[in-house]
């Protein structure tokens, strides 16, 4: 027979593994987003050259970046959102009695994931925005 501090134990312990492994995930999620936010801005920067050359402002070219950058972001996180209830529904039907589906997790994650993304958006479209003109006409 376990005691009950053996199974508070036991249970805090899971809850901190799984809140490890979740960070992990978060952190995994955060590195993957600006390594191809910042791969898709290093292949526009001709572009920004040109745009720069031409007279836009620094502003306008973040907002440019940040424009084209968060369209595919968003479109995962409403994709990760319908698998993320479709999941829920079919795991809460092999579970009986089980709620899986909560709503404020699913709005929070999705809000802190769409922060990550917007964060990491800005800092290659701040760098864009700084690029001489010349240097970018000039970058194969």
């Amino acid at each position: 027979m376990i005691s009950s501090e053996a199974y508070f134990v036991a249970t805090r312990l899971g809850g901190v593994v799984f809140a490890a492994i979740g960070l992990l995930g978060l952190l995994l999620a955060t590195v993957g987003i600006y390594g191809m936010l910042g791969y898709r801005v290093s292949q526009q920067t001709r572009e920004i050259g040109v745009r720069m050359a031409l007279g836009a402002r620094p502003f306008d070219v973040i907002r440019l970046v940040l424009g084209r950058n968060m369209r595919p972001v968003m479109s995962g996180i409403a994709a990760g959102m319908v698998m993320g209830v479709i999941l829920s529904r079919l795991l809460s039907a092999l579970f009986q009695g089980l709620r899986l589906l909560d709503s404020t997790v699913l709005l929070a994650v999705s809000l802190l994931l769409t922060l990550i993304a917007m964060a990491a958006a800005y800092v290659p479209a701040r760098s864009a925005a700084r690029v001489d003109p010349v240097t970018a006409l000039r970058f194969e």
